[in-house]
């Protein structure tokens, strides 16, 4: 994923363009829709669980009035569609079993689960045809303890 510049504090690339030696400073990603008025939504994962123990989201929504709508630890369609959707989950420690990211539709339809190694991340990414009223979440098989922070494990998705 592209990085965003931020800050003097963040780490350098540098690159070659037209010829000329280019430095940008960096901090966090960046999610840049496919077209300018593409609905796009990302969400952050948030400290607070459910009640359930589900994860919860910060979302960031970008040109989606009446079609994505970004709710707790739900993603609501609104238009029925084509979505592509993507995931990453990062741990901070190993652990000797296998961990799943789990994507479902309300209240139980599993639409994909994603296995990763002991050694920490998870990433996915796939379109879905969704229909005006499917709400969207995911779980985890792991302690919430294993999950590192916000900025690094997240979802989202974009209307194609």
């Amino acid at each position: 994923m592209p990085l965003c510049p931020h800050n003097d504090n963040a780490p350098v690339l540098s690159s070659l363009i037209h010829g000329k030696f280019q430095e940008k400073t960096l901090t966090k990603p960046c999610f840049f829709p496919q077209a300018r008025d593409t609905c796009w939504a990302h969400g952050s994962l948030n400290d607070s669980p459910t009640e359930t123990g589900d994860m919860n989201w910060d979302w960031e929504v970008k040109n989606c009035k009446g079609v994505v709508q970004g709710q707790g630890q739900y993603l609501i369609i609104q238009q029925s569609g084509t979505y592509f959707i993507y995931a990453q989950l990062f741990r901070k420690k190993r652990i000797q079993e296998p961990f799943t990211l789990m994507f479902y539709k309300y209240p139980n339809t599993t639409l994909n689960n994603i296995m990763g190694h002991e050694n920490g991340t998870i990433n996915f990414a796939r379109s879905f045809p969704l229909q005006k009223g499917d709400k969207l979440f995911c779980r985890k098989n792991h302690n919430r303890d294993d999950v590192v922070l916000k900025n690094q494990t997240y979802w989202g998705l974009f209307k194609i």
